[in-house]
């Protein structure tokens, strides 16, 4: 109903966490069993995708940032004249749920990857130029989001 009474949205952003594929319940409230929670989700993907284009033109479905394996700032809080020990590999960590999503018919354009602007080379880093990137293991600082925004709107593009 609120989406209703807005002005149409040049875009929609949805975002999610990696962590809720396996939170996903049937209808009866039960834990399904994993590939049956996958289908839950992909099924629910689509049909949220389908019910906002009709708000707006766009529908983009945010990917995860790369998750760090520690909590970044405490990692460096250890010894910070070698943060790089907290440095960690590029990899995704919601690709059961995109993999869902296209399985159910998400086409791959609604789907944005911010990790190559987080982490714009194959290793993540914990500091850049003097900023700490994550204020724990799966969310990035305002502060490097603020060096990143250029980036992180072009990819919205």
């Amino acid at each position: 109903r609120k989406l209703r009474a807005l002005p149409r949205a040049a875009m929609i952003i949805v975002g999610r966490y990696s962590t809720y594929l396996p939170q996903v319940l049937t209808a009866t409230g039960d834990q399904p069993a994993p590939a049956q929670a996958s289908a839950i989700w992909g099924a629910g993907t689509a049909s949220t995708v389908t019910v906002l284009r009709s708000f707006t033109d766009r529908v983009v479905l945010l990917r995860d940032d790369p998750k760090a394996p520690s909590d970044v700032p405490a990692c460096v809080s250890w010894d910070p004249s070698k943060s790089s020990k907290c440095d960690f590999p590029r990899a995704h960590s919601d690709a059961a749920q995109y993999a869902a999503g296209r399985k159910a018919g998400v086409p791959a354009h609604a789907y944005v990857d911010p990790a190559r602007v987080v982490c714009p080379d194959p290793v993540c880093r914990a500091v850049v130029d003097g900023k700490i990137t994550y204020r724990d293991d799966s969310h990035l600082t305002a502060a490097y989001v603020a060096t990143r925004w250029r980036q992180f709107a072009a990819a919205l593009r």
